[in-house]
């Protein structure tokens, strides 16, 4: 079986929230965009352990052109 990856941005409140509750539980794997390290990586250590699944986190303020970039540039490399 092929893994399976989701990039949610704004994880961490409201419909964002929602989604990585709802893809974890799917059995996806998370890539988490935000621009609170803080509270997604609580966030990300606050889910249910799974077995052959993970979560990432990646800082990106979409105001900042070269963050934008970067985000990019990994998720066409996953």
């Amino acid at each position: 079986m092929q893994k399976r990856m989701v990039a949610i941005t704004g994880p961490n409140r409201g419909l964002g929230e929602r989604l990585v509750e709802q893809f974890w539980l799917a059995g996806y794997d998370l890539l988490l965009i935000g621009r609170d390290s803080r509270l997604v990586c609580e966030q990300i250590k606050n889910l249910p352990l799974r077995e052959n699944q993970s979560a990432i986190y990646l800082a990106c303020d979409f105001s900042i052109p070269e963050q934008v970039e970067m985000v990019s540039n990994k998720l066409r490399s996953e």
